[in-house]
């Protein structure tokens, strides 16, 4: 049903594994296209180069045509130049956009003659290397591959700080660049595509969310990879909008913004791939998988009926760890497709036995409805929807929290190597949102997943010895994803009983009914975090039990391990049950 069908083999296994997950297309060995080059354009580049890089790439996509699997390379320009850069002192015009800060890098001009020759042999060396590579790809929209309109600092979207540039255009810089590369790809494979991601490209430079002025001006070669949700709005209720900033299942799709692109596409005859994670969403992106079967078969429906040339199915932060969610695609690629329920069925009987199969069925089906009770994607790996139980409460809103809470978020070493390299903290200390709303949401969520929680509970016992490692594989994230529901839950009652109790005891007098508005909310507050006492004691077994749940091995980030964070965090929530509750209490004027 998909002509091209990109997924990334598992973590620890091989082609011949994502031969039989359903895939004919994969990622191979690419890089930064500095180091890929062998280009003389520029001779003060030349130490970026580095030849091992192109042998790789030639041993795997001759290891990946083996198996008869189309490849693609993922190929940047992320490391950037400062000012004083011998480049920009010899070749002073060929100096771009300065980006991201005031003292941030500077790109090298796409729209400099001398910078395209430069690219254009780069792109050649790359197929020449490996002449049967089918394609490369390149994210050029708000990361990756850098133009003059990608962060440029200080510029209105849509703007650049490059002059030449910007009496261009951004919607012809983009394009021109892509069909470059596509131009000198053909130059040794004729049949060779690029494929260009505008990713984030609606924040930074897009004069429309589907970029429909860069497709109007693709030539031959030039493809577009577009995410088949992104950036859509899901409504929930009166009150909630939640923005679908990053990849989500909440959404099904395609979004109004892929299906606008698809149809664009196939009108002037341009191949679109639409992407989707394998695993993950940012409902709740710690876990190894989101376990919600259902909603991923509905996921592998939508992309393969909806028209796009092929679906890239592979995962931006982390390895793809082979879970079920990553095998449900494959029974929609063909027809006549199967049956859901009973395909989903004999699924959960080949990972836990026939006996516990509606289990875990069940499970899944429940982690399903649980998803849209989640009300906002919020920041980047911060806060308690990534931590779960390893968040704290921070009761004593003005306490330290120990370092073993900071972290390392690498990706912002897209701006600078620098700034990747800075710890930052990985909590909240306040509430999100429409606080009350998102707090009933969240206690909803974590009613649902305790239901899914319950059923592996129940399938375990029936579970055979031979299957039990398989099936724990499965049913960790699914206990996790309720311990985090449940802190989640507990974070928000907590601060929104924090911050009432604590303006009650900054008065100086209170009436008798705010003294018994202070007793009942004391009285539960105790039961709250004596409630995530419990729920974080109940996730260490599983943090030391599953190390796909440890934020320590985060790919494009890294904190302290899971354990010492769960640890730190019980002894916390110790001294505010038995010290700092105890103070609020005497400052309320509350007897013992």
């Amino acid at each position: 049903r998909l002509r091209y069908r990109l997924g990334s083999t598992p973590w620890g296994g091989d082609f011949k594994d994502l031969v039989f997950m359903g895939y004919n297309t994969v990622f191979v060995s690419g890089g930064n296209l500095h180091a890929l080059s062998k280009s003389d354009w520029i001779p003060e580049l030349k130490d970026r180069q580095n030849p091992a890089l192109l042998d790789n790439l030639q041993t795997s996509v001759r290891k990946a045509k083996e198996y008869g699997l189309r490849t693609f390379a993922f190929i940047d320009t992320r490391q950037k130049y400062p000012k004083d850069h011998p480049v920009f002192k010899n070749h002073p015009e060929i100096r771009g956009a300065l980006t991201w800060k005031e003292d941030g890098e500077y790109v090298l001009c796409t729209e400099h003659p001398l910078v395209q020759r430069y690219l254009r042999d780069s792109v050649k060396d790359v197929f020449e290397a490996a002449p049967d590579l089918d394609g490369i790809t390149v994210i050029i929209g708000g990361e990756g591959f850098y133009h003059c309109f990608m962060r440029p600092f200080d510029a209105p979207k849509g703007h650049t700080n490059c002059e030449r540039c910007e009496e261009i255009g951004a919607e012809t810089v983009v394009a021109n660049l892509c069909n470059l590369l596509a131009e000198s790809a053909r130059e040794v494979n004729p049949e060779a595509i690029v494929a260009a991601w505008p990713y984030s490209a609606a924040h930074v430079w897009s004069a429309d969310d589907a970029q429909v002025g860069m497709l109007e001006k693709f030539g031959p070669g030039t493809a577009l990879l577009t995410e088949i949700e992104k950036d859509e709005f899901v409504k929930k209720g009166a009150s909630i909008n939640k923005h679908l900033w990053d990849y989500s299942i909440d959404l099904i799709g395609p979004g109004e913004k892929a299906k606008k692109q698809i149809e664009i596409c196939n009108d002037r005859g341009i191949p679109v791939f639409l992407k989707s994670e394998p695993e993950l969403s940012f409902e709740a992106p710690r876990l190894s998988h989101i376990p919600c079967m259902d909603r991923w078969w509905d996921r592998a429906e939508a992309l393969a009926s909806c028209g796009a040339t092929g679906a890239f199915v592979f995962p931006a932060f982390r390895p793809n760890y082979g879970s079920a969610a990553a095998e449900v695609a494959k029974y929609c690629w063909w027809k006549p497709e199967p049956t859901k329920d009973e395909t989903l069925m004999d699924l959960a009987a080949r990972i836990a036995g026939e006996e516990a199969a509606p289990d875990l069925r069940k499970a899944w089906a429940k982690v399903s409805e649980a998803i849209p009770l989640s009300p906002e994607l919020p920041p980047y790996y911060t806060g308690p929807y990534y931590l779960g139980p390893m968040h704290p409460m921070c009761a004593d809103r003005d306490a330290e929290l120990p370092d073993v809470f900071m972290g390392y978020y690498l990706f912002y070493a897209e701006m600078t190597d620098e700034e990747g390299l800075k710890p930052r903290p990985t909590y909240f200390k306040d509430p999100r949102g429409d606080v009350k709303v998102f707090a009933d949401y969240y206690r909803r969520m974590e009613k649902t997943l305790a239901q899914a929680s319950e059923a592996v509970d129940r399938a375990e016992v029936s579970v055979p010895r031979r299957l039990r490692v398989m099936f724990l594989s499965e049913a960790t994230p699914i206990r996790f994803f309720y311990r985090t529901a449940r802190t989640h839950a507990n974070f928000y009652e907590s601060c929104i009983l924090r911050d009432r109790l604590n303006d009650l005891a900054n008065k100086s007098q209170l009436t008798q009914q705010e003294d018994n508005e202070a007793a009942q909310l004391y009285d539960r507050w105790l039961a709250v975090l004596r409630d995530e006492k419990e729920n974080t004691e109940a996730a260490l077994p599983l943090m030391k039990l599953d190390v796909r749940l440890d934020p320590y091995y985060g790919s494009d980030h890294s904190f302290s391990h899971g354990v010492d964070m769960i640890e730190a965090k019980l002894d916390i929530l110790q001294g505010e049950i038995e010290n700092y509750l105890p103070s609020v209490k005497k400052r309320l004027g509350m007897g013992d």
